[in-house]
This record gives structure tokens, C-alpha cells and sequence, in this order.
């Protein structure tokens, strides 16, 4: 699990799409959360974005 602070961060994931298994928005109460799941090695990745 990766917890992505600055907005460079999700820019470096969201360049290369072709590593994407998902991609989805989670609302909050208060807030949204994007949450990435990129394939890395055979395994998939998880990527959060607070926005």
C-alpha cells in the first residue's frame, strides 16, 4: 500500500496507464479518496490519493 502525498506523485503513477488493474473514486463523508491499484511484479499495488 502506497499513500501518495503530493500531487507529482499521482502525476508519476497516471503517466503510464498500461500498469493500471484499477482505478476508482471513494467518497467520504467529508472527502474523496483515489484509490489506484497498479501491477507491479505479478502483484497488484495499491496507490491512495487524498483529494
Amino acid at each position: 500500500m502506497i499513500l501518495l502525498e503530493e500531487k507529482v506523485e499521482l502525476n508519476k503513477i497516471l503517466s503510464n496507464p498500461l500498469e493500471f488493474e484499477f482505478q476508482e473514486e471513494v467518497n467520504l463523508k467529508n472527502s474523496m479518496v483515489l484509490r489506484i491499484g497498479v501491477l507491479s511484479a505479478d502483484d497488484v499495488q495499491l496507490c491512495y490519493f487524498l483529494k
